[in-house]
Protein backbone atom coordinates (compact mmCIF):
# COMPACT_ATOMS: atom_id res chain seq x y z
CA UNK A 1 0.00 0.00 0.00
CA UNK A 2 2.81 2.41 0.82
CA UNK A 3 4.35 1.92 -2.63
CA UNK A 4 0.98 2.69 -4.26
CA UNK A 5 0.61 5.90 -2.26
CA UNK A 6 4.13 7.00 -3.16
CA UNK A 7 3.42 6.31 -6.84
CA UNK A 8 0.12 8.18 -6.69
CA UNK A 9 1.81 11.12 -4.97
CA UNK A 10 4.45 11.16 -7.71
CA UNK A 11 1.74 11.13 -10.41
CA UNK A 12 -0.15 13.96 -8.71
CA UNK A 13 3.02 16.05 -8.41
CA UNK A 14 3.94 15.38 -12.03
CA UNK A 15 0.42 16.29 -13.13
CA UNK A 16 0.72 19.55 -11.18
CA UNK A 17 3.90 20.39 -13.10
CA UNK A 18 2.14 19.63 -16.37
CA UNK A 19 -0.84 21.77 -15.34
CA UNK A 20 1.49 24.69 -14.70
CA UNK A 21 3.32 24.23 -18.02
CA UNK A 22 0.08 23.97 -20.01
CA UNK A 23 -1.40 26.99 -18.22
CA UNK A 24 1.69 29.13 -18.81
CA UNK A 25 1.90 28.06 -22.47
CA UNK A 26 -1.74 29.09 -22.86
CA UNK A 27 -0.91 32.50 -21.40
CA UNK A 28 -3.38 32.14 -18.54
CA UNK A 29 -2.56 33.34 -15.02
CA UNK A 30 -3.47 31.33 -11.93
CA UNK A 31 -6.06 33.98 -11.05
CA UNK A 32 -7.64 33.91 -14.50
CA UNK A 33 -7.79 30.10 -14.56
CA UNK A 34 -9.31 30.07 -11.09
CA UNK A 35 -12.06 32.44 -12.25
CA UNK A 36 -12.67 30.40 -15.41
CA UNK A 37 -13.15 27.12 -13.52
CA UNK A 38 -14.85 28.47 -10.39
CA UNK A 39 -12.19 28.08 -7.70
CA UNK A 40 -9.90 30.46 -5.83
CA UNK A 41 -6.29 31.12 -6.87
CA UNK A 42 -4.73 29.20 -3.95
CA UNK A 43 -6.51 26.08 -5.22
CA UNK A 44 -4.69 26.37 -8.57
CA UNK A 45 -1.45 26.84 -6.64
CA UNK A 46 -2.10 23.66 -4.58
CA UNK A 47 -2.83 21.66 -7.73
CA UNK A 48 0.35 22.90 -9.38
CA UNK A 49 2.39 21.98 -6.30
CA UNK A 50 0.84 18.53 -6.28
CA UNK A 51 -0.79 18.99 -2.89
CA UNK A 52 -4.24 18.08 -4.22
CA UNK A 53 -6.15 17.35 -7.40
CA UNK A 54 -9.39 18.74 -8.83
CA UNK A 55 -12.72 16.98 -8.57
CA UNK A 56 -13.99 15.32 -11.77
CA UNK A 57 -16.39 18.22 -12.34
CA UNK A 58 -13.67 20.84 -11.99
CA UNK A 59 -11.29 18.72 -14.08
CA UNK A 60 -13.80 18.88 -16.96
CA UNK A 61 -13.85 22.68 -16.62
CA UNK A 62 -10.05 22.72 -16.66
CA UNK A 63 -10.01 20.62 -19.83
CA UNK A 64 -12.45 23.01 -21.49
CA UNK A 65 -9.95 25.84 -20.87
CA UNK A 66 -6.77 23.76 -21.38
CA UNK A 67 -7.65 21.01 -23.91
CA UNK A 68 -4.13 19.51 -23.94
CA UNK A 69 -4.17 18.85 -20.19
CA UNK A 70 -3.71 15.10 -19.51
CA UNK A 71 -5.34 13.10 -16.74
CA UNK A 72 -3.12 10.19 -15.70
CA UNK A 73 -5.56 8.88 -13.10
CA UNK A 74 -8.44 8.94 -15.63
CA UNK A 75 -7.04 6.19 -17.84
CA UNK A 76 -5.06 8.66 -19.97
CA UNK A 77 -8.02 10.82 -21.03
Amino acid sequence: MLVYLNTLTWEVRMWGSVLRRVRVEAGISQEALALLVGVVRPTIWRWERGDSTPSPTIYKKLRSQLPTLPCPWCGGE
